[in-house]
């Protein structure tokens, strides 16, 4: 099982994107791993908000998404080369691409591995994927309530922080550190329901746990967590 994003298309950007200064750094970043490459699929290419930096950068990229109106977003962008395409069955030759970007898509599937395997195939020298070093202090007010209130969540895949016991990067790189995170904008995407892990809790209990978090929310107007990273794989160095 994969999860599709439509949704959420109209507002995933306004509850998702870091600000244009960080997001230049991340990409960056991404770039410069990348030197040497020239084909890039991105797996999960969302509303395209990597990937049409990375085209700017001067890429051949390829993006992939099982949510028709995240790609309609990507395309309105500018992302030239895009496929309503799952990550578990890619529709691309062994080899096709030098490298894969992924970022926060595995935690959606529950047949990660199979698109780790799908990934490997199709790529001939470097994954790439970015990560937080430490969760969003708000999200995890949230996922304590939860607890409190007994409720267990359906199992989906992994995230990316996870991978590292599967797969081991062959190098880690601390894109951006000390991201700020806006109580109030954290909040916003909490009532929209635009993040896929709040879907399966019902409206009650979700409405619930948004009275509770209130009061931690006026205590951290403005907290910071470790902020985005890079793990990146180079498959040849792989055994």
């Amino acid at each position: 099982m994969t999860v599709s994003f439509d949704r959420v298309a109209d507002v995933y950007d306004k509850t998702r994107s870091f600000p244009p200064r960080i997001m230049k750094r991340v990409v960056k970043a991404l770039t410069e791993e990348l030197e040497g490459c020239r084909t890039i699929l991105d797996a999960g290419v969302g509303t395209g908000r990597y990937a049409i930096l990375l085209q700017n950068s001067g890429f051949e990229l390829v993006g992939i998404d099982v949510s028709r109106k995240m790609l309609q977003k990507a395309k309105q962008k500018g992302v030239a080369n895009l496929h309503l395409a799952d990550a578990r069955y890619l529709p691309f030759n062994d080899l096709y691409f030098d490298a894969t970007v992924c970022n926060h898509v595995l935690h959606l599937i529950q047949e990660w591995k199979t698109v780790l395997r799908e990934i490997t195939r199709v790529t001939r020298h470097i994954f790439l994927s970015t990560t937080y070093g430490s969760p969003n202090p708000i999200s995890e007010a949230y996922e304590e309530l939860l607890k409190k209130y007994a409720f267990e969540r359906r199992k989906r895949g992994i995230s990316e922080a996870q991978l590292g016991n599967f797969l081991k990067p062959t190098r880690f790189i601390a894109a951006v550190t000390n991201t700020p995170v806006k109580a109030d904008k954290t909040l916003t995407m909490f009532e929209e329901k635009a993040c896929s892990r709040h879907w399966d809790v019902p409206n009650h209990l979700h409405s619930q746990i948004l009275k509770d978090l209130s009061p931690f929310c006026r205590k951290n107007i403005l907290s910071r967590y470790s902020g985005s990273c890079l793990e990146k794989r180079d498959f040849e160095a792989v055994p």
